[in-house]
């Protein structure tokens, strides 16, 4: 089990490179039969986070030791996206 600190807050500019790091390595993990995914790059990555989800997602991040290990986009109130790594 893990021990630290965890908590949860709201995205912060900052976040985004440790955001994208979690969608990637969480994604390729769960989802090896999606083409998109098995040919999905970090730099392609990060290019669909700002288009697609970054300013039309309410965003939340969760830290393990002040580490970005988790994030939430939110839509209204209904999940959009849930990634933990």
């Amino acid at each position: 089990m893990q021990s630290g600190k965890r908590t949860i807050r709201a995205y912060e500019d900052g976040d985004e490179s440790a955001v994208v790091e979690v969608w990637f390595q969480a994604g390729k993990a769960a989802y090896p039969y999606i083409a998109g995914w098995k040919s999905m790059t970090l730099p392609v990555a990060g290019e669909i986070f700002r288009k697609a989800i970054l300013g039309k997602c309410e965003l939340w991040v969760g830290l393990s030791d002040e580490k970005v290990v988790a994030y939430l986009a939110l839509i209204d109130s209904t999940i959009d996206r849930l990634y933990v790594d």
